[in-house]
């Protein structure tokens, strides 16, 4: 298993759980910390100085371990707005984020992106969310990547709330590029088990997002990660583990906590690093 960082590309706004700023300072700083790899939160490739994003890849030798898609909500963009006209922007938008991301053969996160269903309308939810995936996975098939759908909280949408109900709607689609990136705060608040929700999906999951109970950084809420990454070793999990934490007290000091606290744990069970294969393994 590999860490990894989340960061705000620099087209990006609003406030998010990732580290935001200069891109060239905040890569050097985490490569010099430790951590293996940087999840990308972008909101449009076209907007976004990709030979230079190449360049610091090279430079720094972190591995873009996945990129995120939340940030075109920032443009009012979902997979299942009530709006034809914003479904098909949002799926076209996502589709530049798969080429984006081809370029690193990464993973794409599909989570807040997709949108939470209109509450009048929840059946036809289900079928604009499953032509959106649909035609997105076959697009990043011809690509060579795979897609992952995060289920999140109640709060945040009204879909795919449980590692079940996420992993159940995948294996509905039969869809063969697309994958679960579970989320230990999500998965704290919807499952009843994280424990047992690691192992049911084992088969789906490619990526995970690290955060404790109460959206810190590990080691400071309820979560206990020495048993997650313990069943993690135990499943043969060889994915990423991206921290996904609220940046406190700042980015630089929740960065290095986090490496820190999860490192210790891989070097105390001795747990393996590999580079991620499950999501390609289909293609």
């Amino acid at each position: 298993m590999k860490i990894a960082y989340t960061i705000g590309m620099p087209e990006t706004k609003g406030p998010m759980f990732a580290y935001q700023g200069e891109l060239s300072k905040i890569m050097e700083e985490l490569k010099s910390i430790g951590y293996d790899g940087i999840e990308p939160f972008v909101r449009n490739p076209k907007d976004i100085d990709i030979g230079n994003f190449v360049k610091l890849v090279e430079k720094t030798g972190l591995e873009v371990a996945a990129v995120g898609t939340a940030p075109i909500t920032e443009d009012k963009l979902s997979l299942t707005d009530n709006s034809p006209e914003v479904r098909k922007v949002a799926v076209a938008r996502v589709k530049e984020i798969v080429d984006f991301a081809a370029i690193f053969g990464s993973i794409v996160n599909i989570g807040k992106s997709r949108g939470s269903f209109p509450p009048d309308k929840m059946d036809e939810g289900w079928k604009w969310l499953h032509q959106g995936m649909e035609e997105i996975c076959e697009y990043a098939t011809q690509k060579g990547i795979s897609i992952a759908i995060e289920p999140q909280n109640k709060t945040n949408m009204n879909n795919l709330n449980t590692t079940q109900e996420g992993f159940n709607w995948i294996e509905s689609t039969g869809i063969s590029n697309l994958f679960l990136l579970l989320d230990t705060f999500h998965m704290d608040v919807e499952d009843i088990s994280i424990v047992a929700s690691l192992v049911e999906a084992n088969t789906k999951n490619c990526h995970m997002h690290i955060a404790d109970s109460n959206r810190g950084i590990p080691g400071q809420g309820n979560l206990n990660f020495l048993e997650i990454l313990m069943v993690l070793k135990a499943l043969k999990y060889d994915g990423y583990l991206s921290l996904e934490v609220a940046q406190l007290p700042n980015p630089s000091s929740a960065a290095l906590q986090s490496w820190e606290y999860l490192n210790n744990i891989l070097e105390q069970t001795y747990l393996s690093k590999h580079v991620s294969s499950l999501c390609k393994q289909s293609l």
